[in-house]
């Protein structure tokens, strides 16, 4: 019998085994002296045996090792929990024509789902290397995903390999040129694993000059393209439309001064003014909005692209900053029926923001299905039937929202004076910790992976969170609870969507540090709960791509200038991932932005994630007043606008879950105050 199969997934990962007793060191032994009736000395002996002679094993195959890795299994593993990693390990470290029948095996069985998935990742690498695309087919059998659009990076990456990879077995489809098609003239960065598609694309003759052109054109109008636009250029093979193009690039650094440069209106002139003109729209909006009329009437753009121009335009001058100046020339100059779901959001947040009401309640019943399901957009068409005198059907949607657990149903409650809906559900009684989860596979192999020391014992809590039972998800999530282990009681619930599950979704971790600096700086206990909950999911070790660490997510200068100020020892940025220090210097600074903004936790959080000056230059500048609704919902950054409702919303919630009582989603002052 082959020895290999024997074995089966990712690489990459170091097990440090330590002697040291842990937590979770008896689990899987008391589930031996539960399920074997054995002694717990017997069953103990057994599981460090196993423990040690797993970690022999697993060295072994990471050696090349296999004639003793496949005794020591069959020796002394033959019912240990974490055979199925020994496999794994086989497959991912020894990828060939004669393990793919194996590897496959184990993708498919769907015996771990997790380890599946990896092994399935790095078999698409592996083969995609050796261009041997027949064996991709057979792994990606199916699309990955059916609606293409909204893709992440990853999605993207499997997307194209899976084209790629039936295109070469002579399955290429429309569906896939058209993808490859779209991901050409996108311009946003793509997958290294799109490359093999694109070349196809290209060596099969679908990047045409008119194709290219066509990317020429949809780029130009962006800010800053000049050096990718000019290698496109180059490439052109056809006089005709590298000459365009040439005109086009004349004029990219000042699209003004196509009035002196393009004199007459044939159709060839007349298509290079539009796209000029269009860049000028998109680069200098006030200017071609001056500018216009006379372009229309030299050039005589057809209708078709006046509209281009006019959602440009629109598009632009719909910030918010916007005018009501500016705002009727939208509204007398670009149909409706021309308005993309863009322009018509942002046309409705003015309107919001201008407290044009009448709009609002047109605007919301013109929106897409979706669109028009959105919380925000609900809570507004209320507020619109309540401001246009329609007062039952606005308590009706109003009653309606206060069911939702978001900032705008709490905000909808709290106006109607109805009760908010936490929709928080509890651990089931009866179910007791370890007994409850000794059927679990996944859940043994988790605390076996902890006992090891080894971080990849996270695929294992996924795996219980994704694919366990209902209460093995959650009598895990307790235990994580119950030995600080925040992020992984978080991550059950993101994992598995189990939202209502609050006393997971949002932990009480560090609770004594916590309490101390909310006393010390005078600052709600539950509002710093909700800014470090929203900045690192209560993760201490985190660090952003922006360089903020830590629970609070502090950037190093911010915790530098704190650390002056309250004389605390700070050397680096490294020392923030300690909780006491990095909640201290946090804790200091949202008291210096309480103290700058009347504690008022809306501008609070607004200036703790995009700087005090964002708040202060957001408000009303017009001499007119906002309320909150208006103030929030028009924050320019889409992440802002969400981060400050998070915000506030997970105050709410951790004040409940600490307090077992309840507050208002807003004090008086924050919902009366003049944005």
């Amino acid at each position: 019998m082959n020895i290999f199969k024997f074995f089966k997934i990712s690489i990459g990962v170091t097990l440090l085994y330590s002697a040291s007793t842990f937590a979770y060191n008896d689990v899987y032994i008391n589930y031996l002296v539960q399920t074997k009736k054995i002694s717990y000395q017997t069953a103990k002996d057994k599981v460090t045996q196993q423990r040690e002679q797993y970690i022999k094993a697993k060295d072994a195959i990471l050696d090349g090792r296999l004639m003793e890795a496949s005794r020591i299994k069959n020796t002394y593993l033959k019912d240990y929990p974490l055979n199925i990693w020994l496999d794994y390990y086989y497959l991912s470290r020894n990828i060939s024509n004669e393990t793919f029948k194996d590897g496959m095996k184990f993708i498919k069985d769907q015996k771990h789902h997790e380890l599946g998935a990896l092994l399935k990742q790095r078999y698409i690498n592996y083969f995609a290397k050796q261009n041997d695309f027949k064996k991709i087919a057979a792994i990606l059998d199916k699309k990955p995903f059916n609606n293409t659009n909204n893709l992440n990076f990853r999605q993207k990456a499997l997307m194209c390999r899976f084209y790629e990879a039936n295109w070469h077995i002579n399955k290429a489809s429309t569906e896939a040129v058209s993808f490859a098609t779209s991901l050409y003239l996108s311009l946003n960065s793509k997958p290294q694993d799109c490359n093999g598609l694109m070349g196809l694309l290209e060596t099969n003759g679908y990047i045409t000059d008119a194709l290219k052109i066509k990317k020429i054109e949809k780029a130009y109008i962006e800010k800053d393209y000049k050096s990718s636009l000019l290698s496109i250029v180059n490439s052109l093979q056809n006089e005709k439309l590298k000459q365009r193009a040439i005109a086009y690039m004349a004029l990219y650094e000042e699209p003004q001064n196509l009035f002196e440069v393009i004199k007459n209106n044939n159709p060839s002139n007349t298509r290079v003014a539009v796209l000029v003109f269009k860049r000028l729209a998109n680069t200098d909006t006030k200017k071609a909005v001056t500018l216009l009329d006379d372009f229309i009437k030299r050039y005589k753009p057809s209708d078709v692209e006046t509209i281009d121009i006019y959602q440009i335009i629109a598009k632009n001058l719909l910030d918010r900053n916007a005018s009501l100046e500016d705002i009727k020339w939208i509204d007398d100059n670009l149909p409706v029926i021309a308005w993309s779901e863009y322009i018509q959001t942002q046309r409705l947040r003015r309107a919001i923001y201008h407290s044009q009401w009448k709009v609002v309640d047109v605007l919301i019943d013109n929106l897409s299905s979706y669109e028009k399901n959105q919380v925000n957009w609900r809570y507004f068409k209320a507020r619109a039937q309540k401001e246009l005198g329609q007062i039952q059907n606005a308590n009706e949607l109003f009653i309606k929202l206060a069911k939702d657990r978001s900032f705008y149903g709490f905000l909808a409650a709290q106006s109607i004076g109805y009760p908010m809906s936490y929709n928080h559900i509890k651990l089931k009684k009866g179910l007791k910790f370890p007994q409850g989860i000794y059927k679990s596979k996944a859940s043994l192999r988790y605390f076996e992976l902890e006992a090891l020391g080894d971080n990849n014992s996270i695929y294992e809590w996924r795996e219980v969170a994704k694919y366990g039972t209902h209460d093995e998800a959650l009598l895990m999530a307790q235990w994580a609870l119950d030995n600080n282990k925040f992020n992984l009681a978080i991550d059950t619930v993101i994992s598995s969507k189990r939202w209502d599950y609050l006393d997971y979704r949002f932990p009480i971790a560090y609770e004594d540090v916590y309490q101390l600096n909310s006393k010390e700086f005078d600052i709600p206990l539950s509002f710093i709960y909700g800014i470090s909950r929203q900045e690192s999911m209560l993760n201490a070790s985190i660090k952003s791509h922006a360089g903020a660490v830590g629970l609070m997510q502090l950037m190093p200068g911010t915790a530098k200038q704190m650390a002056r100020k309250h004389k605390a020892k700070y050397k680096n940025s490294r020392d923030l991932v300690d909780p006491k220090l990095n909640v201290f210097l946090g804790t200091a600074y949202l008291r210096y932005l309480m103290d700058k903004f009347d504690n008022n936790r809306v501008l609070v959080a607004v200036g703790y994630n995009a700087g005090p000056g964002r708040a202060i230059n957001w408000a009303s500048k017009d001499g007119k007043t906002r309320d909150v609704a208006q103030y929030v919902e028009n924050i320019p950054f889409k992440e802002t606008r969400q981060y400050v409702q998070n915000v506030i919303l997970y105050d709410a919630i951790y004040y409940k879950l600490i307090n077992n009582k309840e507050k208002p989603l807003l004090t008086t002052q924050e919902f009366k105050y003049k944005y």
